[in-house]
C-alpha cells in the first residue's frame, strides 16, 4: 500500500514537471534570441553588487500581455525599486528547466543582458506595490541594524517569505 502511494506521488511529480517545462503559447520563452522592447514591473527588491539584477513580471511586448518573468541586468546606478514600471530594450536569452531549475522554479523564463532602459516610472498604487515597498523598508532596516552574516540570512528569509506570499495571491 505504501509503495503504491509512493509510485503515484512520483508519477504526479513527473507529470507536473512535464507540464511546467512546456512553454505556453503566450510565454516569454518563445522569444529566445530576439531583440525586443518590453514593458514590465519590478516585483522584488533588486539584488545589487557591482550591478543590479532585477526581476520583471506583468510583461507587455508589442501591446500584448506575456506570461513569465525576466531577470534583467543593469548598471548599479540609477537604483530601481519594487513597483516601478520599466520599458527596456534587450535581447532575450531563454532559460530551460533542465539547465536552470532554480530560476525556472521562481517563474523566471528568460534573461536580458546589455539592457537599455527606455523609461522608468512608478506604477499605479496597488496592494502588491505596497507589499514590495514594505519589504524594501524592512530589509533596509535589517541591513542597517544587524551585522553580517545575520543580516543577509534574515533578508533572504524575508525575501523568500515575500515570494511565497506573492505567489499565493
Amino acid at each position: 500500500r505504501l509503495l503504491s502511494i509512493f509510485i503515484m506521488a512520483v508519477t504526479l511529480g513527473i507529470v507536473r514537471l512535464t507540464l511546467a517545462a512546456t512553454p505556453v503559447e503566450n510565454s516569454i520563452a518563445r522569444y529566445d534570441g530576439q531583440q525586443l522592447t518590453i514593458t514590465g514591473q519590478i516585483f522584488e527588491l533588486p539584488v545589487t553588487d557591482n550591478r543590479q539584477i532585477v526581476l520583471l513580471d506583468q510583461l507587455v511586448i508589442s501591446g500584448k500581455a506575456t506570461d513569465g518573468k525576466i531577470q534583467a541586468y543593469f548598471p548599479s546606478w540609477p537604483r530601481y525599486t519594487p513597483g516601478q514600471e520599466l520599458k527596456i530594450k534587450c535581447q532575450i536569452s531563454g532559460l530551460t528547466p533542465e539547465k536552470y531549475p532554480r530560476q525556472w522554479s521562481y517563474g523566471i523564463q528568460a534573461r536580458c543582458f546589455s539592457t537599455i532602459v527606455l523609461s522608468a516610472r512608478d506604477s499605479p498604487p496597488s496592494w502588491r506595490r505596497q507589499l514590495a515597498l514594505i519589504l524594501n523598508s524592512v530589509v533596509t532596516k535589517v541591513s542597517n541594524n544587524f551585522n553580517q552574516p545575520q543580516s543577509s540570512l534574515l533578508a533572504g528569509i524575508l525575501r523568500t517569505a515575500f515570494q511565497v506570499s506573492y505567489a499565493m495571491h
